[in-house]
């Protein structure tokens, strides 16, 4: 029964790991086809030039009625409105160019109610999360609010343009906001991080916002999505009084302008006790620089990196050996070091619940993979080590990695055979630019994913 346990428990870190990696490579197409949008946009120059003035006509004589119906009494509208809600949503459509959105399917249609607006869910009959969660889950709740409390508004890759104004916290039980992959032109309004109270969710990763992050200091967000061209005004670049967010879980931080060593930076962290997942990529300027925080039980920085369940710190100019006991973190399963110029050998165990370890694009990563490296662990299921400089032949104690499904080796200097097991095992297997040589294995398994 304990194995049965033990095995059950590494399947489940193996399938959160794995949807993670999904996330994160779906946040990457999701940058592509911002690009793809841009060259939309581009096409579309002259068309949207011409027909801004009638639209911006049609709006207005909507927006107009709108409130006027709200206002004369003689000429009630057919739903019953959150009025301070519509007007919010209102000024928000306005102000972002709405008549040019993708999607922008019934809104400023005051017969309904605005939860059918495209994008737009509200609370279940004006209450709490659990009404909603129990609504959802089949018990016999309304999910039809009497008066329209909104709680997620999610309009990513949908054209916003504009100005994101202090309007959009009128929507005071507002959860979740995702306006990600956009061309906002403005910064973000101060009081989404300080008159917000039920903000959880903030995804503005390409979202086009800019200037300073303004101060975290009342927030209650627990993940936390940003990316260029906004800037942290805090220290060592982080957003201003991010270490006082204390219900941060997620940070997700995308070519900011994070500088100076990461263990004074981390250290600005230390208070976040519910901080898992902590994605810092593709800094400007250079990033953070080495070395790691020493494995110390005194160390403010070592105990952010302890409770981490997922760190990214891709290239930052770490310009550093890679310590083992970063390998060995106590809640670590996904460690991504692409490109951040790590140096010397690499450690000989690595933590028993790592699934996901990318080292690649670090050419003076030097030295054999010792076989312990794979023998102190058994839920690895995804390796990247491109463009290294291991050398020595590739470890047999690969073929006993279970969940190994993804290999990347190339760029190497990996000599001997090339182990047939991982012809049965793997789901993806990249070795060109190595000196393997020998005969190829006789035949793959029909069993292989790779068959």
């Amino acid at each position: 029964p304990t194995t049965t346990t033990t095995t059950t428990a590494i399947q489940q870190q193996h399938i959160n790991a794995i949807a993670d990696r999904i996330d994160h490579l779906a946040r990457q197409r999701a940058q592509l086809l911002s690009q793809v949008a841009d060259i939309d946009r581009e096409l579309e120059k002259l068309e949207r030039e011409q027909t801004t003035l009638s639209r911006k006509q049609q709006t207005n004589t909507s927006t107009t009625s709108i409130r006027s119906s709200q206002a004369t009494t003689n000429q009630p509208v057919a739903f019953v409105h959150n009025a301070t809600e519509l007007n919010a949503l209102v000024t928000f459509f306005e102000e972002t160019s709405g008549s040019t959105w993708y999607r922008k399917d019934y809104w400023l249609d005051t017969s309904i109610s605005v939860c059918q607006w495209y994008g737009v869910t509200c609370w279940a009959n004006g209450n709490d999360a659990d009404d909603y969660d129990r609504g959802m889950n089949g018990s016999n709740i309304n999910l039809s609010p009497s008066l329209d409390s909104v709680m997620q508004l999610v309009l990513p890759l949908n054209r916003l343009q504009g100005t994101l104004s202090s309007a959009i916290c009128q929507l005071s039980r507002l959860s979740w906001l995702n306006i990600s992959e956009n061309a906002l032109s403005s910064s973000m309004p101060a009081c989404m991080m300080s008159s917000m109270p039920n903000l959880t969710l903030l995804d503005a990763l390409n979202s086009g916002l800019r200037g300073a992050v303004p101060s975290m200091a009342q927030s209650r967000l627990s993940t936390l999505q940003l990316s260029e061209p906004m800037i942290g005004s805090g220290s060592f670049g982080w957003p201003l009084d991010i270490g006082s967010a204390a219900s941060l879980s997620s940070i997700y931080l995308i070519r900011f302008n994070l500088r100076g060593g990461l263990s004074e930076a981390l250290a600005e962290l230390s208070d976040l006790q519910a901080l898992k997942f902590l994605y810092l990529d593709q800094p400007i300027n250079g990033g953070f620089h080495g070395p790691f925080p020493p494995e110390d039980a005194n160390s403010r920085a070592y105990s952010v990196l302890k409770n981490i369940n997922q760190l990214s710190l891709s290239f930052h100019n770490l310009n550093c050996p890679l310590p083992s006991h970063i390998l060995n973190l106590p809640n670590i399963y996904s460690l991504y070091l692409q490109a951040t110029h790590l140096h010397g050998s690499i450690p000989t165990t690595m933590s028993i619940q790592l699934v996901w370890l990318v080292l690649a694009d670090n050419p003076k990563l030097r030295g054999p993979l010792h076989p312990s490296l794979f023998t102190s662990n058994h839920t690895l299921g995804y390796l990247d080590v491109n463009n290294c400089d291991f050398d020595g032949a590739l470890p047999f104690e690969l073929c006993y990695l279970p969940y190994l499904s993804v290999l990347s080796a190339d760029q190497n200097r990996f000599d001997g055979q090339l182990h047939g097991c991982l012809l049965d095992t793997s789901q993806s297997l990249s070795l060109s630019s190595n000196r393997l040589h020998g005969p190829l294995p006789a035949s793959i398994s029909v069993n292989s994913p790779l068959a």
